[in-house]
């Protein structure tokens, strides 16, 4: 789900309020390079886009992943929100 200006409605959550705008723009960016990718080129946008991340010294505390877990769930289906249960999951395991 997005409003007009084609950011995705999670960004604007209030749950999400309080993230670095820097880290929201990297989140907007790797949401605008996968949108509509099959998970093979998903991957190499992700693998880029972390590497990224980690020359710009961005990283994420598990707060923020939290929010931002739940903002997205929160404006999800059924089936998106059940697939970001089985991503989670299989990232526990590891």
């Amino acid at each position: 789900m997005e409003n007009q200006s084609s950011t995705p409605v999670w960004m604007t959550d209030p749950l999400v309020k309080d993230i670095d705008p820097q880290k929201l723009s990297f989140l907007a960016r790797f949401y605008e390079e996968t949108r509509g990718k099959d998970q093979k080129k998903l991957m190499a946008s992700l693998l880029s886009l972390l590497k990224q991340a980690r020359q710009d010294h961005l990283t994420f505390s598990s707060k923020e992943l939290s929010a931002i877990t739940a903002a997205i769930k929160k404006y999800s289906t059924a089936e998106e929100s059940a697939r970001i249960d089985q991503i989670l999951a299989r990232q526990e395991k590891k």
